[in-house]
């Protein structure tokens, strides 16, 4: 059976009384005030500490560990002059396809200037400027490459499949070792085989040590 949003919000009621980290410290909430339990765990939340804790469609979620995704393909961040980058961009996505890289400034999304939502830390309005997670939701996107010259680009979100490992290469050290350098964003499904790419490449070509660049991943699941 189907369970509903009232069953699921009782089960959370229960897990975070019994093993939230911060049991002694969560606000005390009356359960049935909230219909579901996306609702309470905001209410529940030590807010001052956890950055971490959601709770997840169960459908998203998997479709997640699978590494479909459904959006333009990249993050963006902002660099020590106030603009707004490129910080990384998967290879299926459809910008990549379009020529955009890590690097590139994102200058206007839909006419509107990126850069002063971000720095404002303005998530909600960030989120209502890109759009929803839908196929075929289309924006228009001002770039500034690294040659200086804007690129206009129409885009429509769509489906595709995360590439876990963002780079890998081998630098050669000063000591006359050969590092593989390898850019890890999470371990999901796909991950083993890309690993396994990966670290093929290390070993023919002889690579002794390892170079771990973890920027990009935001922890693991329980």
């Amino acid at each position: 059976n189907e369970v509903t949003p009232e069953q699921a919000r009782d089960t959370l009621y229960y897990i975070m009384k019994q093993f939230y980290y911060w049991y002694d410290l969560m606000p005390s909430v009356t359960r049935t005030n909230y219909s579901n339990p996306y609702d309470l765990l905001e209410a529940m939340r030590y807010n001052d500490l956890d950055r971490w804790s959601f709770v997840a469609d169960y459908e998203e979620f998997i479709n997640e560990m699978e590494g479909t995704f459904v959006g333009h393909g990249f993050r963006i961040g902002l660099d020590e002059e106030g603009n707004a980058r490129i910080a990384l961009i998967y290879k299926n996505a459809p910008l990549y396809s379009q020529g955009v890289r890590r690097g590139w400034i994102v200058k206007q999304i839909k006419d509107t200037d990126v850069a002063p939502i971000l720095l404002s830390g303005d998530g909600a309005a960030y989120s209502d400027l890109i759009g929803p997670a839908t196929v075929g939701y289309t924006n228009k996107f001002l770039f500034e490459n690294p040659d200086g010259l804007p690129v206009t680009i129409t885009s429509a979100k769509s489906t595709f499949t995360l590439n876990t490992v963002i780079l890998y290469d081998t630098i050669h050290l000063k000591n006359d070792k050969i590092a593989g350098h390898l850019v890890f964003e999470s371990f999901i499904e796909p991950s083993e085989d890309e690993l396994k790419t990966a670290f093929k490449y290390f070993h023919d070509n002889n690579a002794t040590e390892l170079i771990l660049d973890l920027r990009y991943n935001s922890g693991g699941y329980l």
